[in-house]
């Protein structure tokens, strides 16, 4: 791995892009969108970004590539229905089009699953209006919440791979709408905890990581959000625990790029999380740097694909295929 000299900041990591500032703060709304303790349970976060995605592959619909791309969201029933489905199926049964969507990000896993539903201002209340025309009613009390059937039931009748409202077995959402987002639930625990405060933007790891983000010039296609509990899970110990971290797929005008950062409260812990070994296949293309932001020092790895690749991000998808097998000693956490 080389290294490279500290920063202040995480400029020069990527390359500007040309892109619009608000292609940025999505990342940042799905922070003060999902609930701080997605840094501390172990199950991590999705974070889908549709307005990068459709930067990226110059389309304002959702096709097979984007698909192919976003595969952090392929577990949500969102990203399912829009990759199966076209714009105006679609809008029949979110009251919405995909390129009214800007993001989504999950949290937690079935069966108490979130999924948070992020776009333009007037998208929560077009998507509340569609709600009693696809069979939702007010949970009683709640003017802001709605549900579409038991919860927990498999309903094999209610089966239907083109509506993102029901679950693989059919079934139900628990739905509650805000000004700012929409929230969609397996069940009453998930909605409950998606939607405590503070946020993860408000965690010193999420207001780093939001930095990191903000300040550089690559479109945020997709990331994994993680906490040191699930760090805990993936593989022999190898880095200090940290306050969370994110492993992220980036498109610059040279080509995919991929970001690991881990958020430390001191710089010296973060230059340690450096050390980690790396797989092989990775090979000698390792950037390392400490960033240092506010209120945290980041732990940052770059790998670079530059060869103008849009549909894929390889060195992205081999990291998350060994998170997924639990072998991956970049974001591995030393037993205490």
């Amino acid at each position: 791995m080389r290294p490279m000299k500290s920063l202040c900041g995480a400029a020069a990591l990527m390359m500007p892009l040309a892109a619009q500032a608000d292609v940025f703060d999505h990342f940042n709304s799905a922070l003060a969108a999902l609930p701080a303790s997605a840094f501390e349970t172990e199950t991590p976060a999705q974070f889908v970004n549709f307005h990068a995605l459709s930067m990226i592959f110059q389309t304002t619909d959702f096709t097979p590539d984007m698909a192919g791309r976003a595969m952090l969201g392929l577990d949500l029933p969102v990203v399912q229905v829009l990759a199966a489905t076209d714009p105006d199926a679609f809008a029949a049964q979110t009251g919405v089009l995909p390129s009214e969507l800007n993001f989504v990000t999950g949290y937690g896993a079935r069966p108490d699953q979130a999924v948070i539903w992020g776009g333009e201002r007037n998208l929560p209340g077009d998507i509340e209006a569609r709600l009693p025309i696809l069979g939702f009613a007010p949970v009683a009390g709640q003017h802001d919440t709605f549900v579409n059937g038991p919860l927990g039931e498999m309903n094999l009748g209610a089966m239907d791979p083109g509506n993102p409202w029901v679950g693989p077995m059919g079934e139900a959402s628990l739905v509650r709408v805000t000004p700012f987002a929409v929230y969609q639930a397996s069940s009453t625990a998930a909605l409950s905890a998606a939607t405590l405060t503070p946020s993860a933007y408000d965690t010193a790891a999420g207001l780093a990581l939001s930095q990191l983000f903000a300040i550089g010039g690559g479109y945020v296609a997709q990331v994994l959000l993680f906490s040191p509990a699930f760090g805990q899970t993936v593989g022999a110990g190898h880095v200090p625990a940290y306050l969370g971290g994110a492993l992220a797929d980036l498109q610059t005008e040279q080509g995919p790029v991929t970001l690991l950062a881990l958020a430390y409260a001191d710089c010296d812990l973060a230059q340690q999380a450096l050390s980690a070994p790396w797989p092989a296949a990775f090979g000698d293309g390792l950037q390392s740097v400490i960033a240092q932001t506010e209120p945290a020092c980041l732990a940052v790895t770059r790998i670079g694909q530059p060869d103008g690749a849009m549909a894929r991000n390889s060195a992205f998808e081999a990291a998350y295929g060994a998170i997924l097998m639990r072998d991956f000693a970049p974001i591995a956490v030393q037993a205490n």
